[in-house]
């Protein structure tokens, strides 16, 4: 006897792991204008990176349903 178990399906999108709220007390505790532009910056590369995961990932799941 071969049983299979399905596996529920788990979220595609990255979680949101720092908030609005937490974000602004992180750059309000900077003083040097220089590290809040360097946060900030980091900041916009990591979520495009994860808008680019998350649509490479939706690429790839339609490619393999129509498959």
């Amino acid at each position: 006897m071969n049983y299979e178990m399905k596996k529920p399906k788990k979220d595609k999108e990255l979680p949101s792991v720092l908030s609005e709220k937490s974000i602004s007390k992180i750059i309000s505790s900077v003083d040097n204008l220089k590290h809040i532009a360097d946060i900030l910056a980091k900041l916009e590369y990591i979520r495009t990176i994860g808008a680019d995961i998350n649509k490479l990932h939706e690429i790839a799941h339609k490619k393999i349903c129509l498959s």
